[in-house]
């Protein structure tokens, strides 16, 4: 671009031309803001005048333009370098101007940020303590308000630091091993009535929690992984107990059914949210304009998995009507076999080590009316028990007939 007055474009490569909308012959030879009048107000000739009035090159990243694209305004996103462009003598007459169209990435690292925003908000909500924790250190990445609640903490007391210096009373107790057995060998831990001593409203008091940890892997290249941690504090169903010797039997049942949906909790978000941290990380990978459809995949699994948790966590909520045994399914229309490798392609990244799932649907019409979010539920479940129990380098038989 040449100097004020008229800062006029002396060349344009095509990739500019295809930033700017134009051809070549519309913008070479002829004043910048008159080619592109929707530039005007915008700050480019502000900036422009900048560099070459001080001879200070200057960088923006993710600047917002709105420009005239095959006769629409659209508005797009770009990183920009303005270069002083120098004589032999000193003298600075233009700016080399470099863009780069960042538009595609930054839209779909928006997209994976609402995803995550919308899962941090139904953790927030869950009646489960739902916990994670980052590194060896473990410390503290996400807590929602029942867990910081059951811990006697506040969300700033714990974010950011190590669990076990915010919870100093905790050191001692056996919780450091099993967190740890978990992080190394990626086993989940279930704990029922545990004792813990916590220093609570001011004064040390033991409770007893349901716990599960659960290893949800590492993002990417990362060498430091995340363990989940679901908690219920069910001291007050461990005293009714000890009081009274002769409780109903539905009560017995109804505590047990209780630790079997955090057991569920825990089992169930670490496959969806396995697979947005996953996809998260290869998203960021992918920033080529040519790479669109393999963002777009992945942005798919990411909303895919959101939907699969807002699921669960309704049926959590739901429990009252199971008490009252009004919770039914609801069945329609679906394909085996899309479901299936639906299942498959949701929990493929959890196998051990070129374990594979081989599908075969033997016989009688594919298409079936079942409750399709029971049946996936039930299909997880067992396909992750297959690879629990398998050894490494094994096909698991997943096998349908109607």
């Amino acid at each position: 671009i040449g100097p004020e007055p008229d800062l006029t474009l002396e060349l344009a490569n095509p990739f500019y031309c295809e930033i700017a909308g134009r051809t070549v012959d519309q913008l070479v030879g002829k004043p910048l803001l008159e080619t592109m009048p929707e530039l005007v107000g915008q700050g480019f000739e502000v900036l422009l005048a900048q560099v070459m009035e001080t001879g200070m090159p200057y960088v923006s990243r993710e600047t917002v333009v709105n420009l005239v694209r095959h006769g629409e305004l659209a508005v797009i996103y770009a990183d920009f370098v303005y270069q002083p462009r120098r004589e032999p003598d000193g003298r600075i007459t233009g700016v080399v101007v470099i863009v780069t169209d960042i538009t595609m990435a930054v839209q779909a690292r928006q997209e994976v940020e609402a995803s995550e925003q919308l899962l941090n908000a139904m953790i927030r909500q869950t009646p489960l303590g739902v916990g994670i924790f980052r590194g060896l250190d473990f410390i503290v990445e996400l807590a929602n308000p029942t867990i910081c609640q059951l811990w006697g903490r506040t969300l700033d007391q714990v974010l950011g630091k190590p669990i076990f210096t915010t919870l100093p009373e905790a050191t001692g107790q056996g919780f450091e091993e099993l967190l740890q057995g978990v992080y190394k060998t990626g086993i989940p831990f279930e704990g029922h009535e545990l004792p813990v001593t916590l220093m609570r409203n001011g004064q040390l008091e033991t409770v007893y929690f349901d716990l599960v940890y659960d290893f949800l892997g590492k993002v990417g290249d990362s060498s430091i992984g995340r363990v989940m941690v679901v908690a219920t504090d069910v001291t007050q169903i461990r005293q009714a107990r000890q009081d009274t010797e002769q409780l109903l039997e539905q009560e017995r049942e109804l505590n047990e059914l209780k630790s079997n949906f955090v057991t569920l909790a825990s089992h169930e978000f670490r496959t969806p949210m396995g697979t947005i941290l996953s996809s998260a990380a290869l998203i960021g990978r992918y920033n080529g304009s040519a790479e669109g459809e393999k963002r777009d995949r992945h942005v798919q699994r990411i909303k895919s998995a959101v939907l699969g948790l807002t699921g669960l966590l309704n049926n959590f909520l739901s429990l009252s009507q199971m008490e009252q045994a009004t919770l039914y399914n609801h069945p329609h229309p679906l394909h085996i076999g899309t479901l299936c490798q639906e299942v498959i392609d949701d929990i493929k990244e959890r196998l051990k080590p070129r374990q594979r799932i081989v599908y075969t649907h033997q016989s009688g019409t594919p298409v079936i009316s079942l409750d399709g979010q029971m049946l996936k539920n039930i299909l997880i479940n067992l396909l992750i028990n297959a690879s629990k129990y398998s050894a490494e380098n094994k096909e698991i038989d997943l096998t349908t007939t109607v």
